[in-house]
């Protein structure tokens, strides 16, 4: 048997942050959503897969565009129509109701309600498949679910899907169904199929536990490749994964440094030959300047301008796009000794997630989606060196 564990495809994601590029390049990137969902279902088709499984966030929100939710029936409808069964669940972007989808159930679509429920599937090589969710009917679940989960049957393939997150010590967190990993591995099914975190990873080797990360990375903190699981199950229920990427294009943050003498004859090339080894596909990128002390405040506001991006962009492989410049100094900043411990206790106080999580409480009631990059680690790191890049313009720094 082999399934397809799919999360996450935000169709009609925005791709905010991206008004300055030219309209057709910014049509081809808002269309990679579909390209890569379309990429999923060619190769569901090709392998002639027993099922597909859409753990939530299949929509970037609960009010999908017409032509998102005809562009999801036609694909839906490429694999039923080819008798492949396909379990869809709404997550905390597309909390809906069954009414509220185009496309309609069918005798190989199957669409979870807002009770943990459990479908029961036979292959056609006659393997007995339980697979139990549910899907969102709101943004926010607090509650965690997984004690609605029945424990597994024996002699049958037991599947849970679920869309959340892992509980955290910080309540504020524990917003999207929290649950525990001794809870999931608890209930002895063979495979559970999470969606809602947009990084691939394995929680549990045994059983399989596993994160399998949306099909099309969306901004700069998600730069690892993008993909869907195939999961291939043997006659004695040992499962294995195959990572199949989908991007259209990657994400990367590329570092410059500059030891030459920098003028603005010379900044060009010396930005697209260091990008141009660095890159070896399609790629949006992040500029990421090492040692911006030596360059000039007009040659760093240079960088920021889109209209300087734009240009630049023209000389890049791979129709690359450089979307974003950011700057980090070497320079140190020169404090007493009383004051420099006064700014690392604040520093180790301050950079916390429970910390960040009371600071921007109000900010994440208004946008719920800050709660993840909150929790990233490489956006809290990003958060530390701008404001240590800010205290250095207002204070004396040596090299």
């Amino acid at each position: 048997m082999k399934f397809l564990h799919v999360a996450d495809a935000h169709l009609d994601s925005p791709f905010l942050g991206l008004s300055f590029l030219p309209d057709n390049e910014k049509e081809k990137i808002k269309r990679s959503t579909q390209v890569a969902f379309t990429k999923m279902v060619d190769y569901a088709l090709a392998n002639q897969v027993d099922f597909v499984l859409l753990v939530g966030d299949t929509f970037d929100s609960p009010n999908p565009t017409p032509s998102s939710q005809t562009f999801l029936m036609k694909q839906l409808d490429r694999l039923t129509s080819n008798q492949i069964p396909t379990y869809l669940s709404f997550g905390n972007h597309d909390y809906m109701t069954k009414q509220d989808l185009l496309v309609k159930e069918n005798e190989y679509l199957h669409i979870f309600d807002q009770e943990v429920s459990t479908l029961n599937l036979t292959t056609k090589a006659g393997m007995q498949v339980a697979i139990t969710g549910f899907s969102y009917e709101q943004n926010h679940i607090l509650d965690d679910l997984t004690s609605q989960y029945p424990n597994a049957v024996a002699g049958v393939y037991n599947i849970g899907t679920l869309h959340g997150s892992l509980k955290t010590t910080n309540d504020t967190q524990n917003v999207y169904a929290p649950f525990t990993l001794a809870e999931l591995v608890n209930k002895n099914y063979q495979y559970f199929a999470l969606g809602h975190i947009h990084k691939r990873e394995v929680l549990s080797e045994n059983p399989l536990v596993v994160y399998s990360g949306n099909l099309q990375g969306r901004n700069i903190n998600e730069a690892t490749p993008k993909g869907f699981y195939e999961v291939n199950v043997s006659e004695d229920f040992q499962s294995t994964l195959n990572f199949v990427s989908t991007s259209e294009f990657v994400w990367q943050i590329v570092p410059l440094t500059f030891v030459n003498e920098v003028t603005k004859s010379n900044l060009v090339a010396e930005i697209v030959d260091q990008i141009n080894a660095q890159i070896e596909q399609t790629t949006l990128i992040e500029v990421a300047v090492q040692n911006s002390e030596v360059l000039s405040p007009e040659i760093v506001e240079l960088m920021r301008d889109h209209d300087f991006l734009t240009g630049l962009n023209k000389e890049l492989n791979y129709h690359s796009l450089v979307v974003r410049s950011s700057f980090k100094s070497q320079a140190k900043i020169v404090l007493s000794k009383t004051d420099q411990q006064f700014f690392d206790e604040a520093t180790d106080s301050v950079f916390t997630n429970d910390a960040l999580a009371e600071l921007t409480k109000n900010i994440q009631k208004k946008y719920p989606f800050a709660v993840d990059y909150l929790n990233s680690p490489d956006y809290i790191e990003k958060l530390k060196t701008q404001t240590e890049l800010n205290l250095k313009q207002r204070f004396e720094v040596e090299d």
